[in-house]
Parts: C-alpha cells; structure tokens; sequence
C-alpha cells in the first residue's frame, strides 16, 4: 500500500509512499497501469491505498492524468487528499469564502470529523497563539445544500459570532476527497495538529506506523548541589572562571518541600518527574547519619523515575589541558590520556546502584547518564568515547546512555548500549530564582552597550537582544519561548527527552511554568485518546 504524493507527518514508522513531482520532466505518467496491477486471476488490483494531491486540480497534471486518477479511485473505493483546496463549487464549497484572512478563531471538530479521524482533537481547541505559533492564513466556507460536502472541522469566524468549515468531505461521483481549506507548512503546530487525522481518514485507518507525541524531563543532580550564578560578577563562581574578586554565591540544592510539592504537582498534572541521582552526595549533605532531602524523598521515590548519574557525578574524560584557551585533551605518544580508568567507571555505576537499593530508590537497571556527558565524544577536543567507559556499559548490563542532542542530535551505539540524545531547555542549571535567571539572561543576550557580555556582537548565528525588564522577562519572554521549544518538539513524535537541573525546582521552582505551559497548550488541542507519552507510560 502506498500512496501517490507523500503526506510529511512524521511518524516512527513512516508511511510508505511513492512521490511524483508533478513539474519534473522525467516522472512517470500517471496511467491506469500506473495505478493498477493485473492479478494472477486476471483481475485487477490497485497499488495505492491513498492519494494525496497538492490541489484539486494542480499544475502539471494533465487531463489524461486526471481521468486516470478519477478511474482508479472509482474502481478501488480510493480516497484523494486536496492538501490545499480554497473554497469552490466543485468541491461542495460556496463562494466566496465568508472569510479569508488570518485564522485566530477556536475550532470545532464535527461528529462526522470525529467519526472521520479527527476525534483524538477535543471538540473545541485553539487554533493559534500561544505556543501553537502565528495564525496561518485560510479561507471558511459554508457547504453548497446538496452539494456533497461533509463539514469535518469549523471554525468561528474572526471578528463575528458565525462559525464556518475550514475542512471538510466531498463526495461525489463515487469519489471522495479532503478539502483543507488553509496553507501550511510541516514546522507549524497546525499542520501537526491536522496530520493523523487526515492520515486516517485517506486510509480509513488502515496504515503503517504509529503517532505518539512525547515529553519527558529529566532532572540532573539530584541530591548534589548546583553552584550559583553571580550576578555581581557575571560568572558562575565554581562552575566557571570569574572576575578576581568575585565573592562565592552559595550552592544550589532542593529542600524536603521541594519534593513534597513535585509530588502534588505530578498528580495533579498526570505526569511523571525524571530524576538523574548521585547517591554519594548524599552522604556529603548528612547530618547525624540523616540527609533530610533523602529523607523526604524514600517515602515517595516510586512517584518518579530514576536514572544513575554516577556516584558522584566524577568527570570521566580525556585528562584536560586548562594552560590553554580553549582547553586541550593531554595525549602522550600520540594517545589521547583518560582522566577515568575502568576502575573508576565502574565503581561510578556500581556504587550508585547499590546506594539506590539500600534507600528504596527505584532506579532503571539499564540507563546512565554520566556527569556532564563526560566520557563520550565532545568535539573538537575529544573526538572519541573514552574506552573504558564503552568496555564498562556491557558488564554492567547498561542498555541506554544519556547525550546532549545539542552536541550529537542521532542515537548512536556507544559500546554494548545506544546513546539517547536529551534536548536541553534553556534555563540556567546554576539558576534556581528569576532574578538570576534574567540576569544570567541578559548577560549571554545583550551586547556590551546594553550591558551585557557583548557575546552576540562577535557572533554568526545570533544577534543582539535588548535587556529583558528584571520583573517581567521571565514572563513575557523566557518562559514563552521554552513553551514553544518544547511544545513543537512534542508534536513532531520526537521521542527525545528534556532537561534541566535540580536547582530548576527549588527557589522560585523555575521548571513548573514551562511544563505546565506545555500541558496546558497540549491539552486544551488533544482529547483524552491521545495523552502524552511520558516516562512513566514508556517504562
């Protein structure tokens, strides 16, 4: 089964398809033999289960083309796909539109569309706006009575109390074809929002792949302490090189409440929170053999998911060079010098393991994520695993290893295991109040003028920022753009988790509005048939 044109929706198992660029000079004719097979009994058996055209009627197909088409729909009951089809008589549309223009309004999914594919979407979602982006430009009919036309998605109509068809059914002549109604492209949520639903209605539901939408977030450094951003000095005072001077901030590190709200947060959210642990900073935080932070967390560990960080969070890379900027692996006879042995590795592992047991922390057997990446790949200076690390992942039954997909985007194999790339979300690991986060902000964004470090000014890929007000740029712009980072990788069935550090929950709690403003814009589009996959439904 294929279809003519290819449909983008991503999928983890894409659809197979045979495409024809209508405006390529050596592309195939489109035929009955084209369409259709002869069986061995002598009937005839079609090739494709779904066509899938740009328009009605679009350049480059010829009448011929089109008759053929027309046959073999009629022939095999096979459903034809308009990607684009402005509102027109000869699709069961009146003209002109009642509205053309920008589509700010809410849509409603009919009880045919929810009947036809679309009933994963609630009856009543958001169009545009908020993380869904800029409203793309479309037109909304009224069906012609008689005419054939099935409205499968409405809209109401910007500026009025009416409602109109942005989406709909037409049959006629023992054809059936899907109108849609606005112009879009495959990075828009509104494209994505569309893309199962027509996927089944072109096949009735009979297709290969699957459609899942994602999120996960983990959270590094659980029970360690993060350092802290210095807004006097502009550094992060033992995470980075700071001005002489530079008075040390104190450390980061989640308090007993803070666990006792994610826990009512996850329930009241549905979701689960992912910790990455390192048992050894534990022991470090003990008083009279007590940590209060692992106190708080035993009764409730099995609320979340738990993935080893290292005993404590050890660097496992080449041994660096820092009397050079930027630093340099140190190599002897050739060889790149590792700072982590076997030894070493494999106490990381097995150690935090074993804390985990002892204190009722259910932590997954098979995933690692190691301290800051250390030990895999990190260009230009590391241009290789380290060894040791790849010889240790078999003999301690590890299966997944965590990476930064901002350095390696595709899953690799590392060793007897494969590296599962994480999205980082842009909120300071060194962060844990808005006063910093802006700051901190503000210093990597604005050019030295604004005050600011004056990074963008040298850069090719970026440019300056004006100063976010220290009240309201957590708000009005940090928060929106995470949302919106996030929330589109969720609608393009990117498995790829997220994360962000334990300071993020603690202090102003920064992690909770950019979560809850990925569920809250999920949720108000999809109905309860088409939940987020999260860790815990994974697992």
């Amino acid at each position: 089964h294929r279809d003519l044109h290819s449909f983008p929706t991503r999928r983890s198992s894409d659809l197979p398809d045979r495409v024809v660029r209508l405006h390529d000079s050596s592309r195939p004719a489109i035929t009955r033999a084209f369409l259709a097979r002869t069986l061995p009994g002598g009937g005839k058996g079609g090739k494709f289960d779904a066509v899938v055209l740009p328009a009605p009627s679009p350049a480059g197909l010829s009448g011929a083309e089109e008759a053929a088409l027309a046959w073999y729909e009629r022939r095999f009951n096979v459903r034809e796909v308009d990607a684009y089809a402005p509102p027109d008589p000869d699709m069961g549309m009146s003209t002109p539109p009642v509205y053309g223009g920008r589509l700010t309004g809410t849509m409603g999914v009919t009880s045919a569309g929810a009947s036809a594919g679309f009933g994963y979407l609630n009856r009543s979602f958001p169009f545009s706006g908020g993380p869904a982006g800029a409203a793309p430009f479309g037109y909304l009919a009224q069906p012609v009575p008689g005419g054939g036309a099935t409205p499968l998605i409405t809209s109401a109509i910007p500026h009025s109390s009416g409602h109109a068809t942005l989406v709909w059914q037409y049959g006629q002549g023992g054809r059936q074809h899907l109108g849609i109604g606005f112009g879009y492209g495959y990075f828009q949520a509104q494209f994505h929002y569309l893309a199962p639903g027509i996927v089944s209605w072109v096949t009735r539901g009979v297709n290969l792949g699957n459609w899942r939408n994602y999120l996960s977030v983990g959270y590094d450094d659980m029970f360690l302490e993060d350092a802290q951003w210095s807004t006097k000095g502009h550094c992060t005072p033992g995470g980075s090189v700071c001005p002489k001077g530079t008075p040390m901030t104190p450390t980061i590190r989640m308090k007993p409440d803070d666990v006792r709200y994610a826990v009512r947060w996850e329930k009241q959210h549905q979701f689960t929170i992912e910790f990455l642990y390192n048992g050894g900073a534990s022991q470090r935080f003990a008083k009279n053999g007590v940590d209060p932070l692992l106190a708080a967390t035993r009764p409730v560990a099995k609320d979340f998911y738990w993935v080893n960080h290292t005993w404590s969070h050890a660097y496992l890379g080449c041994k660096q060079n820092f009397s050079v900027v930027p630093w340099r692996c140190v190599t002897s006879g050739g060889q790149l010098v590792w700072a982590a042995g076997r030894g070493l590795i494999d106490s990381q592992i097995v150690r935090n393991f074993a804390w985990a047991r002892q204190n009722g922390i259910p932590a997954d057997p098979g995933v690692l994520a190691t301290g800051g990446y250390s030990g895999l790949t990190l260009l230009p200076q590391q241009p290789v695993d380290n060894p040791y690390l790849v010889q240790a992942l078999g003999p301690n039954k590890i299966k997944w290893v965590a990476m930064d997909a901002s350095r390696e985007p595709t899953m690799r194999p590392v060793g007897a295991a494969f590296g599962v790339p994480r999205h980082p979300i842009d909120v300071g690991y060194d962060v844990d109040t808005v006063a910093t986060e802006v700051n901190e902000f503000n210093w990597f964004n604005d050019s030295k003028a604004d005050g600011g470090s004056g990074i963008c000014e040298r850069s090719k890929v970026t440019r300056c920022l004006k100063p976010l007000n220290p009240k309201t740029g957590w708000t009005s712009v940090i928060v929106p753009a995470q949302v919106q980072a996030v929330y589109r990788d969720v609608l393009n069935n990117d498995p790829r988790p997220f994360f962000m550090h334990q300071s993020n929950l603690t202090g102003d709690r920064l992690a909770y509005p950019v979560m809850d403003g990925v569920l809250s814009a999920y949720r108000a589009v999809y109905g309860p048939s088409a939940p987020i996959v999260d860790r815990k439904s994974v697992v």
